[in-house]
């Protein structure tokens, strides 16, 4: 993915960490990644007709909404429940992965992405995430604050007949904030200008 979602057959969304491989096992890690992998559960879902050849953007953007409200879901959960750092001083940065990764997942210190056969962002070391899993963690975190806000996503279209998406979030008006705003989580934590270029940002 450039910026997050791009166009595939398959779509597997991670919801927590992998079970530990022999690669995991021969690096430290921190504690809380530790922790989280002591007992995983991973749950994938495939859905061969989204993102795939001849699909619709309209409905390539309605199947995106549902899994990004599903993601969304899981971390208001979580946050009921346990504490956790605000997105912007958790430590994480932006890099593509083709995960789909919660809170406690996307902050924790460890593997992220895949070497399956046709990954196209091989699994690397690090605390990191790209837009939709970014995205998903700020808003999460502003309605369990009582801030109304909701992702947002952008489409470019790219050679081929693939389509490239960029998710951001739409923060409602309120008395605070009568106009609403903008917020991308992934140029804050660093995504670069050439890929916002793709959407006009």
């Amino acid at each position: 993915m450039r910026a997050g979602v791009q166009s595939r057959e398959r779509l597997s969304i991670k919801v927590s960490p992998r079970k530990p491989d022999s690669l995991v096992a021969r690096n430290q890690r921190s504690r809380v990644s530790r922790n989280l992998e002591s007992n995983p559960v991973e749950i994938t879902f495939t859905i061969p007709h989204l993102f795939a050849p001849g699909v619709s953007p309209r409905e390539n953007a309605e199947g995106l909404r549902v899994l990004l409200d599903a993601l969304i879901a899981v971390n208001c959960w979580y946050l009921r429940s346990h504490s956790a750092r605000p997105l912007y001083r958790s430590g994480v940065s932006y890099a593509r992965t083709d995960d789909w990764e919660c809170i406690p997942a996307l902050y924790a210190s460890g593997w992220h992405g895949t070497n399956q056969q046709g990954s196209r962002h091989p699994a690397k070391h690090g605390v990191f995430g790209d837009c939709k899993s970014l995205t998903a963690a700020y808003v999460a975190e502003q309605y369990m604050s009582g801030v109304e806000c909701k992702p947002v996503f952008r489409f470019s279209p790219m050679p081929g007949g693939e389509q490239m998406f960029h998710i951001l979030v739409w923060v409602l008006p309120s008395a605070a904030n009568p106009k609403g705003r903008w917020e991308d989580p992934s140029a804050k934590l660093g995504m670069g200008r050439d890929e916002l270029a793709w959407f006009g940002l």
